[in-house]
């Protein structure tokens, strides 16, 4: 995993029962394959209101939870540059909120290819091999009884 240390934020709105209006970053992300962008969102009053949100993707608006106190979700953003933002509703009033967000990518090392034939588990004759039975070297009987020799 690589993350990425800078955080973005911004204020915002959120209306009573409907979407304030969106609030974005005053930077933009560059992303890559596999790069998340998380959210948190701190609501800013103490009168229990409800605060349910999304926050921009690679693909659109997610959503990222609801929360009475510090919550936050992440998103996939993928490889496309754009601004985070954020958008909330209230239940039941509005409020006002601060938003921060950051983002990782997530680095899965591709598996190695056998470098000889004696590290392929197929073709292999190496006994530290996990090879599945090869055709060629098994021995071939008709039955499964044991063979004795005649007298």
């Amino acid at each position: 995993v690589i993350e990425v240390k800078a955080r973005y934020g911004a204020g915002g709105y959120a209306g009573p029962f409907f979407y304030g209006p969106v609030s974005t970053s005053k930077f933009a992300v560059a992303g890559v394959s596999g790069y998340i962008e998380c959210y948190r969102i701190e609501p800013k009053n103490n009168i229990n209101t409800l605060l349910c949100c999304q926050g921009r993707g690679g693909s659109g608006w997610e959503s990222i939870g609801c929360g009475y106190k510090l919550f936050g979700g992440c998103v996939n953003w993928g490889n496309i540059l754009s601004v985070p933002a954020v958008k909330c509703i209230g239940y039941p009033t509005g409020s006002l909120y601060q938003w921060s967000s950051s983002g990782y990518v997530t680095y899965v090392p591709p598996t190695e290819a056998p470098t000889s034939a004696d590290d392929d588990p197929i073709t292999s004759n190496n006994p530290t091999a996990t090879p599945t039975e090869n055709p060629s070297t098994s021995p071939t009987t008709s039955t499964n009884q044991p063979t004795t020799a005649s007298p």
